[in-house]
């Protein structure tokens, strides 16, 4: 179609299912700009790292919690 959508959440998951590409700022400062699964797998720095990671082990830590095992 040729068209550009800006798109602006701060629900990651939202923003790794809906977009081609994320762009993830820090303090108003451009740290990646990539598609989703670039972002995740080659972080362009310790930000990009933690922030995409630390939504994800948080999801992880509560599965556990839920369906922990005695």
């Amino acid at each position: 179609l040729g068209t550009t959508t800006v798109y602006v959440t701060h629900d990651q998951i939202e923003a790794m299912t809906l977009a081609d590409r994320i762009a993830i700022m820090d303090g108003g400062e451009l740290q990646q700009h990539a598609p989703p699964l670039t972002a995740y797998n080659e972080p362009a720095n310790d930000f990009v790292k933690g922030f995409l990671c630390k939504h994800i082990d948080e999801i992880v830590e509560t599965a556990n919690n839920i369906f922990h095992q005695e």
